[in-house]
């Protein structure tokens, strides 16, 4: 096996992996997709977000093995995004600000974003799909939903000794979505797509973050990458909250953000686990910047 060929492997096996871990179901899967890992190590305690760059990107072969499920898939169903926890003394006027905000990012016209997730599934907080991914773009709303946008992922050894990543810049425009390969040519994307869309800020919002509106207490104002915003963090309640979600034992930290203007401008929660071999920890993160800027723009590739 020549080594383009051997990357392009992992590189599609990760993201069968990336349906796998979303829940979703993947009609299509390489014949080889074999190839064992990158046996670079994973960080301890917490590891960090997947890198967007990667310094080897693969050649796709003539079948792309990529984010192309099989057009005979059946649309992939996801559960809808989970209630509100209750968690003892809640403030319900945080609980509202936080629940408003996390719906306003809807309401956002145009934004740039960075998503991130690393030790956990976006449809299951609770175990470890050993999957980490993180999605940086640029989101616009009208005409229609547009993304420009690139999906890193790090695939992990089921014991953390090892990993292997690789990323993939999308173009979604409405229902129409394009793929670039590394020379930069961008080409139709098959099938249907509407798993990437649990990657984006609106639906990871509503998952992840909303439903513990109620782990957190106002800090305070303050400026957050250079806007004007309210800082809300976790409680001692809270905190345990989300160890009980994640299902780790462990200890964690966990702020957010509201900005003037009233929609979630970022969020952060970090775990780490008693017991590094036996956990290797939990991140989510929520990144907003350029709220409402008329010079985004996202056009179909030429």
């Amino acid at each position: 096996m020549t080594k383009a060929r051997a990357v392009a492997v992992i590189f599609a096996a990760g993201l069968v992996a990336i349906g796998i871990a979303l829940g979703l179901a993947v009609a299509f899967r390489p014949a080889s997709a074999t190839a064992e890992p990158s046996t670079s190590p994973s960080s301890i305690a917490v590891v960090p977000v997947p890198t967007l760059r990667p310094t080897m990107t693969p050649s796709p072969p003539s079948r792309s093995a990529s984010l192309r499920p099989s057009e005979s898939a059946p649309s992939p169903s996801t559960p809808p995004a989970p209630a509100l926890i209750a968690i003892d003394g809640a403030d319900p006027n945080v609980i509202a600000a936080i629940q408003a905000a996390a719906g306003a990012v809807q309401g956002l016209d145009a934004y740039r974003f960075l998503v991130g997730m690393t030790g956990r599934g976006v449809l299951d907080l609770s175990s470890d799909q050993h999957v980490d991914w993180a999605t940086r773009g640029d989101l616009v709303r009208s005409p229609s939903l547009s993304v420009d946008a690139t999906f890193g992922f790090s695939l992990v050894e089921y014991d953390n000794s090892a990993s292997a990543g690789s990323s993939s810049r999308l173009v979604i425009i409405g229902d129409d979505a394009w793929e670039f390969d590394r020379d930069g040519k961008a080409r139709p994307v098959d099938g249907n797509i509407d798993s990437m869309r649990l990657l984006l800020p609106d639906d990871f919002v509503g998952r992840v973050f909303a439903p513990f509106a109620g782990a957190y207490e106002r800090i305070g104002r303050e400026r957050h990458n250079a806007v004007d915003a309210t800082r809300y963090r976790a409680t001692s309640e809270g905190l345990k909250a989300w160890l009980r979600a994640i299902n780790m034992n462990g200890s964690c930290t966990a702020d957010l953000w509201i900005a003037a203007e009233g929609y979630l401008l970022a969020a952060e929660t970090r775990c780490q686990s008693h017991s590094e071999s036996v956990d290797r920890g939990f991140l989510a993160q929520l990144e907003i910047t350029a709220a409402n800027d008329p010079d985004i723009s996202i056009k179909p590739p030429k």
